[in-house]
């Protein structure tokens, strides 16, 4: 469940007979957003004040795609387009930032900063077996995100302007 605006809007995904669906909840009223009979696991919302919902699909790997969204009458105006392949739980900040947890070639994740063009521009710690619900602060200048290994999980904050990372929970 995600926010879109305006503020009193809710976004959920819904898998129903194996159909990947986003749906929109708004006035006390439900209506589908998107519905992908290829991709049904669609993950980790993001609203881009450029009008794109960005979300993940699949395990890690199906990359972010961006959805065109009207958020007056809250109705996709085109189709998903590819937006990072290999990348996963999109988050954008303000400025229009993105941040993605990327696959790299040794098959671990690492958390980046993408600008508005695609273009990488600085990764962010190092590299972990798998990252996952990265979050921009509301300032921007922390980020949250979730760590899994086959022992448990943990929750870290990096702040970006100390260049430092503090693990929260374990």
């Amino acid at each position: 469940l995600d926010l879109l605006p305006p503020a009193k809007t809710s976004i959920v995904h819904r898998v129903p007979g194996g159909i990947g669906t986003i749906d929109v909840f708004a006035g006390g009223k439900r209506s589908r957003l998107y519905e992908d009979r290829e991709r049904s696991w669609l993950q980790g919302f993001a609203w881009s004040r450029s009008g794109q919902l960005l979300f993940g699909v699949g395990g890690g790997g199906g990359g972010v795609w961006a959805l065109p969204v009207d958020s007056r009458r809250l109705v996709a105006t085109g189709q998903p387009s590819l937006v990072a392949p290999g990348a996963s739980t999109p988050s954008v900040s303000d400025d229009g930032t993105l941040l993605l947890s990327n696959i790299d070639t040794t098959g671990n994740h690492k958390l980046v900063l993408v600008d508005r063009a695609g273009t990488i521009r600085k990764a962010l710690g190092e590299p972990m077996p798998h990252i996952d619900h990265a979050s921009f602060s509301p300032d921007g200048e922390r980020v949250a995100f979730c760590e899994f290994q086959d022992a448990g999980s943990s929750i870290w904050v990096l702040d970006l302007t100390r260049n430092s990372r503090n693990r929260l929970w374990s």
